[in-house]
C-alpha cells in the first residue's frame, strides 16, 4: 500500500528552511473544497489578508495548479504570515509625468530706498514731444445760412407743380342754412283698426267663483271589500316547526392503520439525496517548528501525529502500523 501524496511530493516544496508551519486552530475557517488554485487563493485572501503562501498541512507549499489535486477532505491549509517587506505601490501615469517637488520658501524682496534729493525734472517726455500744445484762437460765431431761393435766383415765380395740376383748388360757396319742415298734426281721432287689435281681441273678465271641497257620502259600516295587498299577499297559517333531523349513520369509518399509499405530492416532487460537499480548513500561521526525522509512515518518532481534520485542537491520533495508511 502506497502512502498518500501531498502537494510537495513532486519535489517543489516551499522554502521553509527545514521548518514546518503550525496553524492556529482558534482562527480556523472552514470553506468548501476548492476546484482550482485561484479559488483557494481567493478564499485565503478573503479571510486572511497579506499572506505569503499557502502550505498543505503546514509542510508543502501550494503554488502550482496541480497541487490542488492532492488536497483531500478535512485537510488543513496553513496561511504563512507576511515576512517580506511590502513593495512600494506602483506609480500612475499622472504621478510619473507630473513629479511633485517640494516648495521652497520665497525670500522677501529688499525694501526700496527712496531718493533723498528732489531735483526738478528738466527733460522732455515723449508725450510733450508728440503732442505739442498750440494756442487756442477764439472762433467767430457763424451766421445762419440764407435760403436757397435767395442764392442768386430770379424773383419771378416758378411754374405750376404736378400736385397743383392734378388737384386744382375750387372755391367753395357757403351752403344755405337748413330749416326743418313744419309738421302739421291732424286733430281728428284715429278711427281705423290695427293688426294688434284685430288679432288680440279684448274680452270682458268675469269674477271667479270660489271652489269648495266636494262632499263625500261616508258609510259608517265596516269595510268589507278586498284590497290589492290582501289579494296579492295571502296570509297562511303558521304550523309548528319540525324537530331537526338526527342524521344518517356514517358508512365510512376512519382506519387506524398507517397510510401505505403514495400521494400526488410525493409523485410530483421526488426527494433526492443531498450531496454533501467536501470541506477543507484554512488556518493562519501560529509558529514555525523545525522538522524532525520522519520515517516511511510520515509519523514522528516516539510522538503521536497531529490530527489535521476538524477536531479539537488538543486531540491527537495514534500512529498506525506500516501498511495501514490510506491511499
Amino acid at each position: 500500500m502506497a502512502s498518500r501524496n501531498s502537494a510537495g511530493s513532486d519535489g517543489s516544496s516551499g522554502s521553509l528552511g527545514g521548518h514546518q508551519l503550525v496553524g492556529d486552530p482558534r482562527q480556523r475557517v472552514t470553506v468548501p473544497m476548492p476546484k482550482s488554485i485561484d479559488d483557494l487563493h481567493f478564499a485565503a485572501s478573503r479571510h486572511f489578508r497579506g499572506h505569503q503562501g499557502l502550505y498543505h498541512e503546514g509542510r508543502a507549499k501550494i503554488h502550482r495548479p496541480h497541487h490542488v489535486n492532492y488536497i483531500k477532505e478535512g485537510d488543513v491549509i496553513v496561511v504563512a504570515k507576511g515576512q517580506k517587506p511590502y513593495e512600494a505601490p506602483p506609480l500612475t501615469t499622472h504621478q510619473d509625468h507630473f513629479i511633485k517637488h517640494p516648495l521652497q520658501a520665497r525670500a522677501a524682496p529688499p525694501p526700496r530706498q527712496m531718493p533723498t534729493t528732489s531735483a526738478k525734472f528738466e527733460g522732455a517726455s515723449n508725450y510733450h514731444t508728440d503732442f505739442v500744445p498750440h494756442p487756442i484762437e477764439p472762433r467767430r460765431p457763424a451766421a445762419p445760412a440764407e435760403s436757397g431761393w435767395r442764392a442768386g435766383r430770379m424773383p419771378d415765380p416758378t411754374g405750376r407743380s404736378t400736385y397743383q395740376q392734378e388737384f386744382p383748388w375750387h372755391d367753395m360757396k357757403p351752403a344755405a342754412p337748413y330749416r326743418p319742415t313744419e309738421f302739421h298734426k291732424d286733430s281728428a281721432p284715429f278711427e281705423g283698426a290695427t293688426s294688434y287689435n284685430t288679432d288680440y281681441v279684448k274680452h270682458d273678465v268675469r269674477p271667479r267663483t270660489a271652489v269648495g271641497p266636494q262632499r263625500r257620502d261616508m258609510n259608517p259600516g265596516p269595510f268589507e271589500g278586498d284590497t290589492t295587498y290582501n289579494l296579492d299577499y295571502v296570509r297562511h297559517p303558521l304550523n309548528d316547526r319540525a324537530h331537526p333531523h338526527s342524521g344518517y349513520t356514517a358508512t365510512l369509518k376512519p382506519d387506524s392503520a398507517p397510510f401505505e399509499g403514495k400521494t400526488e405530492y410525493n409523485r410530483e416532487y421526488l426527494e433526492h439525496p443531498f450531496e454533501r460537499r467536501p470541506m477543507v480548513h484554512i488556518e493562519p500561521e501560529l509558529r514555525r517548528e523545525r522538522k524532525s526525522k520522519l520515517d516511511s509512515t510520515g509519523a514522528r518518532h516516539g510522538t503521536a501525529e497531529r490530527r489535521p481534520v476538524s477536531a479539537p485542537a488538543d486531540s491527537v491520533r495514534r500512529p498506525k502500523s506500516r501498511g495501514q495508511h490510506r491511499h
